[in-house]
């Protein structure tokens, strides 16, 4: 077991990569999201939820907030 505060693991870890531990997170999950729309054809309602998010508009609002474009208008770009 660590002997080391939350606080100093948090803080070391945005030190060493750069971003928060959320944030990793979320990012992390979403480059999941952007391959699966890309190599499946799973709906939406699936992915978001084997990707834990909340709700399927909670899901689309994070994708298109980070990427720009909605999770269908990536599927279909990557499609043509």
């Amino acid at each position: 077991m660590l002997k080391k505060s939350r606080a100093y693991l948090f803080k070391k870890f945005r030190g060493e990569l750069g971003t928060g531990i959320s944030e990793y997170i979320m990012s992390c999950r979403l480059k999941e999201a952007k391959s699966l729309l890309k190599y499946t054809d799973k709906p939406l309602s699936e992915i978001c939820s084997y990707l834990c998010f909340s709700s399927q508009s909670h899901f689309q609002n994070t994708f298109k907030k980070h990427f720009n474009i909605t999770p269908l208008g990536y599927r279909e770009q990557t499609f043509h």
